[in-house]
This record gives C-alpha cells, sequence and structure tokens, in this order.
C-alpha cells in the first residue's frame, strides 16, 4: 500500500478569484496536463472521438474563442473551450474550501484514498557504561477514506442555442455553468456533512469517525451570554488547544481560526457599559486568531443546537496540516457525442470528503 499522490494543494488565502489569464500568464507552457493537475480532465475515449473532437474545434473557432484557428492537440481544444469562466467557477470558494483550503489528490477513479499515519517512538534513559541503550523506533500506519463520484448531464439543440443567441446568450456555456454550479455546491455539503449511501462511508468535517474530533458542551449560547461571559469561553477555548497540544500550539506565534455559525457571530460585537466587546478583546490580546463564519454550523448539531470550531492550521512539529479537504476530480468529462439536433455531454466529480490529521488542534463546541 503507498499514498496516494497529491496532485495540487490550494490554501484558504488563494480563494481570491482563481483568474485564468494570469495562471496562463505564469504558465506559458499551459497543457492538459496543468487541467489535470487542477482536478480537471478528459476521458480518452472523447479524445479519440475524432467526430466530437471536430465539433468541438468548430464550435471553438465559431465562438471566437481564441485568435486564429484553435490548436491541433484535442486535449488543449479542451483547455481552451474550458479556460475563461469555468476553471474560475469550480475555484470560486465556498465556505468549506474559504476556511480549510483544499486539495487535489489522485485520480477520478480511485475508490479511496490512502494517506501515511507515522509515528516516531522511543525514550532516552540514563546513560550506564553497563547498561543497554533504548532503542528508537517508529509506527507506520495508513488512514483510507472512501471516495464518491457523482455525475450530470447537458444537452443543447441547435434551435435552442440560436434562440440563446438572439438573446446574447450561450445556451451552451449557461448549462455547462448549471454544472459547475451543482457540483460545487454538492460537494461543499459532502466536505461538510460526509456522504451515506451506495456502499460509501464519506466523512466530512462534522460526522469524522471516533476519535478524530472531540465535541464539548458550553454552558450558554452567544445570545444569552454577556461579553464578560464571551471573553470567559474564548479564552477557555485558547486554554484548551494549548492543553491539548501539549505546549506545540503557541497563540502568541501560531495562527488559529474560530468558525462560528451565523446564528453566535454578531454577539461578538455586543458592548458592554464600558464600550468593550468580546471581538475587540480577542484582536487585542490574540491577534493571530482569525474568526470566520460558516452557515453549515447553524443548527448542525444532532439535537439542532449550534456549533463552533476551534482548530489550528498548522501545528508545531507535526508534518501536514491539522485539516484535508480532499477532491480525487472539480471536473471530469466522461463522455461526449453529437446527435443529429445538437449534441449531449456527461460530467462527473469525485471527492473523499474531510480529513481531521491531528485531532488534538481540532475542538468542536456545541451550544454556541
Amino acid at each position: 500500500m503507498k499514498a496516494t499522490n497529491l496532485n495540487l494543494e490550494v490554501r484558504p488565502s488563494d480563494y481570491k478569484g482563481f483568474i485564468m489569464d494570469s495562471f496562463i500568464k505564469d504558465n506559458p507552457g499551459f497543457s492538459a496536463d496543468n487541467l489535470a493537475q487542477m482536478g480537471i480532465t478528459i476521458s480518452q475515449r472523447v479524445i479519440n472521438d475524432s467526430t466530437y473532437m471536430a465539433f468541438v474545434k468548430k464550435y471553438i473557432e465559431d465562438a471566437g474563442l481564441v485568435n486564429g484557428e484553435a490548436s491541433l492537440t484535442t486535449p488543449l481544444q479542451f483547455a481552451q473551450l474550458w479556460m475563461p469562466e469555468v476553471i474560475d467557477a469550480l475555484y470560486r470558494a465556498r465556505t468549506a474550501s474559504k476556511i480549510f483550503g483544499s486539495k487535489n489528490i489522485g485520480t477520478w477513479e480511485l475508490e479511496q484514498i490512502v494517506w501515511t499515519k507515522l509515528a516516531l517512538t522511543g525514550r532516552p534513559n540514563v546513560y550506564d557504561d553497563f547498561s543497554k541503550a533504548n532503542l528508537a523506533s517508529f509506527n507506520l500506519n495508513f488512514a483510507t477514506r472512501d471516495t464518491i463520484r457523482f455525475e450530470m448531464g447537458i444537452e443543447v439543440t441547435e434551435l435552442e442555442q440560436k434562440r440563446a443567441g438572439q438573446m446574447r446568450q450561450n445556451a451552451h456555456q449557461l448549462k455547462k455553468n448549471a454544472v459547475d454550479l451543482g457540483f460545487d455546491i454538492l460537494m461543499n455539503h459532502v466536505k461538510w456533512f460526509g456522504y451515506r449511501g451506495e456502499g460509501k462511508s464519506v466523512y466530512g468535517l462534522l460526522n469524522a469517525p471516533d476519535g478524530d474530533v472531540t465535541i464539548q458542551t458550553v454552558d450558554r449560547t452567544f445570545a444569552s451570554s454577556t461579553t464578560a461571559q464571551l471573553i470567559t469561553f474564548l479564552q477557555g477555548v485558547i486554554n484548551n488547544a494549548m492543553t491539548r497540544l501539549g505546549g506545540n500550539y503557541d497563540p502568541e506565534s501560531d495562527a488559529a481560526v474560530l468558525v462560528l455559525p451565523l446564528g453566535a457571530y454578531t454577539y461578538l460585537t455586543t458592548a458592554n457599559d464600558y464600550n468593550l466587546t468580546a471581538r475587540k478583546w480577542l484582536t487585542e490580546n490574540f491577534p493571530k486568531v482569525e474568526v470566520k463564519v460558516a452557515p453549515e454550523l447553524d443548527g448542525a448539531a444532532a439535537d439542532g443546537d449550534n456549533l463552533a470550531i476551534f482548530y489550528v492550521p498548522q501545528v508545531q512539529n507535526f508534518k501536514g496540516g491539522t485539516v484535508d479537504l480532499l477532491d480525487t476530480s472539480k471536473l471530469r468529462l466522461v463522455g461526449a457525442v453529437p446527435t443529429t439536433k445538437g449534441f449531449e455531454e456527461s460530467y462527473s466529480c469525485s471527492t473523499a470528503g474531510a480529513m481531521i490529521r491531528c485531532p488534538m488542534a481540532y475542538n468542536v463546541y456545541e451550544g454556541v
């Protein structure tokens, strides 16, 4: 068993409008391989279909998507057809990716992804001329996650396309955008809540396996708390992270993220008689703690209570990040065929959900 290849990592700060013009400018040798690295692929069956690829070439030229003739290299024709807007849409951050970033790993057809878990072991003993030294060693294990694939198709007819053109619209483009949007919303949902069905167990940020997440119940909601009580909660959250990580989290120098539900966030700005708010207190005393909002946390507990998350993205002396959101394919053109009156295309995406790689740095609070 070997670990699954990492193709591309996108950090939360990278989600600021993924503009393809600048990407191509920075990568003058841009090719279909770059698309694959970004999780966007085309089935070899489609590439081998000369009839459909001829249609793609004609469509590109008719639409004026490139200057001069379209490239004769068929994967690049696919790239030219999709570059202008679809990749921007696929990398338009939704809450999970905006907060935790994401990784493109492996390939669309994988049933499972495999991650290595390495622990170094050993404890020194007091030296003696006649004693045997304790031996250092390591434990190497593998964590696996199932993947789930989804599909969606489009059909465009010549009459439909021409009628849309009369209204300065592109029926083909609009339907492709609908595919992007549908996949994007669904993948975000899976990364938060996982997926069960078809024999799959794909875990999300809020339904991770036992042992990966510790949920603590708070005494009172933000709505019923005073400013002083909110500050006490924030102090406890930070102290809990420091304690659980055994000194490997220093709030003075290490970044951390507090993720709140919509129903709780604004209460941080409630001022007391001295015009002090919990938000201001946090910024002044722990400037390395970033506050973010996720509507998925509203009513997300089993009993309908709100949840909050406090996590340290990068722990000292821990290789890799605390949380991985894993996509095996952002978008794949599985099949395409010209019809007597237009054409049909079938698309797919796949994800392995979320993996909490450092549970001690990921804390969930219920009842905020």
